[in-house]
């Protein structure tokens, strides 16, 4: 798995934002939302909770908003 996504999340929402009126993107890069799909459904069938869990202790603080939040 490639948590790189996190380091690069800047760069691809300023690329997903180009032309665009505002910033419509502004939190979630396309591939952060794959990483976590394929970490949930894919790879470990984790519970969100846990997902996320795992998403906080790999971004060290490197991602400048929270990942998403699970709310039942």
């Amino acid at each position: 798995m490639d948590f790189d996504v996190v380091d690069k999340r800047d760069h691809e929402l300023y690329q997903m934002n180009l032309g665009k009126v505002g910033e419509p993107y502004y939190y979630y890069s396309d591939s952060f939302i794959q990483l976590l799909g394929y970490m949930k459904v894919s790879i470990f069938h984790l519970p969100y909770r846990q997902t996320q869990g795992v998403v906080i202790a790999h971004a060290d603080n490197k991602v400048s908003t929270t990942p998403p939040h699970y709310r039942p």
